[in-house]
């Protein structure tokens, strides 16, 4: 998963959590694997169960923990429909271990 929140100085530190709200109730948090960065950049190498979670849940929230502010991102069907279809592509690929 890589994310880049598009706004000047957005310090996202290494190891800081990314939640995800589903439709259920459901929150999971995922960490950042890339380098600490004023970038704005979240990227995070799925496992296979979190790509299915992200495929076959609905969405409501995805909040995003930075230095100087949190970030909320609501979610709409159309939001959805798109990850879906992602993950639908991600998932005809072998997931291998890229960061080290």
């Amino acid at each position: 998963m890589y994310l880049q929140i598009m706004a000047d100085n957005v310090c996202i530190k290494k190891d800081r959590n990314m939640d995800i709200y589903f439709e259920s109730g459901e929150i999971i948090s995922l960490q950042n694997e890339y380098p600490l960065n004023c970038d704005g950049f979240f990227v995070r190498q799925l496992k296979k169960n979190e790509l299915e979670k992200l495929k076959n849940n609905k969405i409501t929230l995805i909040k995003i923990y930075t230095y100087n502010k949190d970030y909320e991102f609501y979610m709409s069907d159309v939001d959805n429909h798109t990850i879906e279809n992602q993950m639908d592509c991600l998932s005809s690929y072998e997931i291998k271990n890229l960061m080290r």
